[in-house]
This record gives structure tokens, C-alpha cells and sequence, in this order.
């Protein structure tokens, strides 16, 4: 999640953005986390309190799901001590939610990767070979880790009575909504 930390707070700053079709510019499309509410001013008297508690260590963590349809994750909890810790030029705590992936899922994909990294190594003769099997063995590592660590898809179903269900459940929750025709 490092890459674009410092953009969190610069970029829309009204509302988090998430670009599916990129526009052509993959660094500047990415985002590594969608704040689901507008980030509050660093200077707001709560984010002050936070910044406090980021300087002294004991900064409460941001909770954020991971969703597979987003590519992203989200913060659930935690958007002023998201813009607290990016105030002091630093980075939260993130304790990230998904779902686990399924285990014969996992244990198929680890086997995977063994076998072709048993490919590889087998390969392997010559002088160099000590160092280039423990490099392989490194990114064999790697792969599993992130096999192991891969989140679930996300599962989503249809809000009861559809697009007319959600425009009365959201004007129900929050007086004078309406929704954006135009969008």
C-alpha cells in the first residue's frame, strides 16, 4: 500500500476515486485505499487529537474490507486517524478484512508453484547454481506467501426491490437524499 500514500490526501479530496479504465496513466489511476466518506482537514479539532496520538505510538489501526469487484480495499473505520497519520507525513496502522480464500483453492496454486519451481531449479548447473536456486527459493517464497495470503472475491447480492428498494432505504436513512439521475 506505499505507492500512493501521499496522493490520499491531495487527490479528490471531496471523495475517494477509483478509475477502472485508467485513462492511460496506471500510476496515477492507482489507488491503494478508497476512504468512503471525504477526508476531514488535518487541522479538524478530532484529527488533531489523532495527530497527538500518532506522534506518541498508540494511533488505533484503520479498518479497511478488501473488495474484489474494486480491486481496492476501503475504509470502514477510521478516515480521521487515516488523515492524521498522512498529516504527519506518515502511514496508519491498516488491519485489512477479507474473506479467506478457500484452502483447496490455496493448496492447488501452492502445488503450482512448487512444481515449476522444482522445474527451474533442476535446471540449474554451474558455479552459480548455489546462488541462483537460493534466489529461486526466495521468490518460491514469495509466490506462496502471496498464494496464502490471496483474499477471496467478495460476494455481493441484490438489495431487496432493487433500484427503487435502495432510493427509499437511502432517503429513509438520511433526510432530503435523492438520487443522481444524471449519474
Amino acid at each position: 500500500m506505499d505507492a500512493n500514500w501521499p496522493k490520499l490526501l491531495a487527490h479528490d479530496p471531496d471523495r475517494g476515486h477509483l478509475t477502472w479504465f485508467g485513462y492511460g496513466d496506471p500510476v496515477e489511476d492507482a489507488r491503494d485505499l478508497l476512504p468512503l466518506r471525504a477526508l476531514s482537514h488535518p487541522e479538524a479539532p478530532r484529527v488533531k487529537a489523532y495527530r497527538r496520538q500518532y506522534r506518541e505510538g498508540v494511533l488505533p489501526p484503520v479498518f479497511a474490507w478488501w473488495i474484489s469487484g474494486l480491486n481496492s480495499p476501503v475504509v470502514l473505520d477510521g478516515h480521521d486517524r487515516l488523515t492524521a497519520a498522512l498529516a504527519e507525513g506518515g502511514r496508519p496502522q491498516v488491519l485489512l478484512l477479507s474473506r479467506a480464500a478457500d484452502a483447496a483453492w490455496v493448496a492447488r496454486w501452492a502445488e503450482h508453484a512448487a512444481l515449476e519451481y522444482e522445474k527451474r531449479v533442476a535446471t540449474l548447473e554451474g558455479p552459480l547454481a548455489p546462488t541462483r536456486i537460493a534466489n529461486e527459493s526466495r521468490r518460491l517464497v514469495a509466490q506462496l506467501q502471496d498464494i496464502a495470503h490471496s483474499p477471496e472475491l467478495t460476494r455481493a447480492w441484490p438489495f431487496p426491490g432493487g433500484a427503487p428498494g435502495w432510493d427509499a432505504a437511502a432517503a429513509a436513512h438520511v433526510p432530503g437524499w435523492a438520487p443522481d439521475a444524471d449519474h
